[in-house]
C-alpha cells in the first residue's frame, strides 16, 4: 500500500511528550487511511480558513509584505517577477487553498504534493472585479453617478475644522492650485461623493485587463465624461480633479495606450467638466491638462 506523509506528521514532533526531552523524529511515515488511528479523529476548528502556505524557513519582512500586496486571491505569489520572490517555490512545504479543493481532496499546490483531506464545507469567494462582468461590466455603475444630478445644489460635506494639506491649499499670493497626486490621501478624497465614484472605477480596473478593455469597447470613458458634465457644480472641487488624476495614473501604469488616450480626450481635456468650479480649481485643471499634453507628446 503506498505511503504518504501526513500533515500531522509534518508539523508535529515524534511525540507530544517531546517537550521534556529531545524528540526522536521530525516527520513520521504512515499508511494511507491510518491517520485517525495514529493521531485520533480530526476535530473541526469551526471557523473559516483561507489559503494556507507553510514554508521551510521564516520569512523576511519584505516577503511578508509581498504576500500581503499579492492579495488573498493570488494562487501563486512566488510566480511574481520580483527577484526576491522567484525562489519561493523551493521554500514552500505545502500550500492549500479553497479554490483547489474537489470533493474530499484538497490539492497541495506546492511541488511536494502533500494532498490533504477536506472534512468541512468549501466556500469560494470570487473577486468582485470578475463578478461585475456577469451583470454587464463597469457600465452598470454609471447610473449611480447619474443619480447625483438629482441632489441639485446640495453642498457636499465640508471639513472646515481640518486644514488642507499643502499640496491642496491655494497659495495666498498665487492664483492656481498645485496638485501632487502621489501625496493624495484617498480617504480624504472620498469625502466627495463624485471623487469616491471615480476612485471606485480606478480600483475596478487596477491590475484587471478585462475591465480595462471593457471600458474601451463600451465607450465607458466617454460616458463618464458626459455624466461629469451634469454633476452639480458644488461637487466639482479639487478632490474630483485629484481622483481623475489618480485614475489616469493607474491607466498609465497599466500601459493601456488606447484607454489612456480616451482618458485624456474625454476627461482631462474636456474643459466643459472643469469650467464649473471656482477660479483656482479651474486653473489647477488647466495646468493638469497642460502637463497631460506634455506627457502625451513624450509618449508619442
Amino acid at each position: 500500500m503506498p505511503h504518504r506523509t501526513s500533515l500531522g506528521g509534518i508539523l508535529s514532533t515524534g511525540s507530544w511528550g517531546g517537550l521534556l526531552g529531545k524528540p526522536e523524529l521530525v516527520t513520521k511515515q504512515i499508511s494511507a487511511g491510518t491517520q485517525d488511528s495514529e493521531w485520533g479523529c480530526p476535530t473541526s476548528l469551526e471557523g473559516q480558513l483561507g489559503s494556507v502556505i507553510v514554508f521551510h524557513e521564516a520569512l523576511q519582512p519584505s516577503h511578508v509584505k509581498a504576500l500581503y500586496l499579492a492579495g488573498p486571491n493570488c494562487l501563486s505569489p512566488w510566480k511574481s517577477q520580483e527577484a526576491e520572490m522567484v525562489d519561493w517555490s523551493s521554500k514552500v512545504l505545502l500550500h492549500y487553498t479553497p479554490k483547489a479543493c474537489r470533493s474530499p481532496i484538497c490539492l497541495d499546490l506546492s511541488p511536494n504534493l502533500f494532498h490533504g483531506r477536506l472534512t468541512g464545507n468549501k466556500v469560494v469567494n470570487w473577486d468582485i472585479k470578475d463578478m461585475i462582468n456577469c451583470v454587464g461590466g463597469l457600465n452598470v455603475l454609471f447610473p449611480l453617478l447619474e443619480q447625483i444630478s438629482l441632489l441639485g445644489e446640495q453642498v457636499p460635506e465640508r471639513t472646515d475644522g481640518q486644514p488642507l494639506p499643502p499640496e491642496l491649499a491655494t497659495p495666498v499670493e498665487g492664483d492656481w492650485v498645485v496638485l501632487t497626486s502621489t501625496k493624495a490621501s484617498e480617504a480624504r478624497l472620498e469625502k466627495n461623493i463624485v471623487a469616491t465614484f471615480v476612485l471606485v472605477i480606478k480600483h475596478f480596473i487596477q491590475r484587471h485587463p478585462i475591465n480595462q478593455e471593457n471600458l474601451v469597447h463600451t465607450h465607458g470613458v466617454a460616458t463618464l465624461g458626459a455624466l461629469l458634465q451634469n454633476v452639480p457644480s458644488s461637487f466639482m472641487d479639487v478632490n474630483v480633479l485629484m481622483a481623475i488624476q489618480l485614475l489616469i495614473e493607474q491607466v498609465s501604469v497599466a500601459k493601456n495606450a488606447q484607454l489612456l488616450q480616451q482618458m485624456y480626450q474625454y476627461l482631462l481635456f474636456d474643459f466643459s467638466i472643469w469650467n464649473r468650479g471656482d477660479f483656482p480649481f479651474r486653473i489647477g485643471a488647466k495646468r493638469e491638462a497642460q502637463a497631460g499634453r506634455c506627457g502625451l507628446a513624450e509618449a508619442a
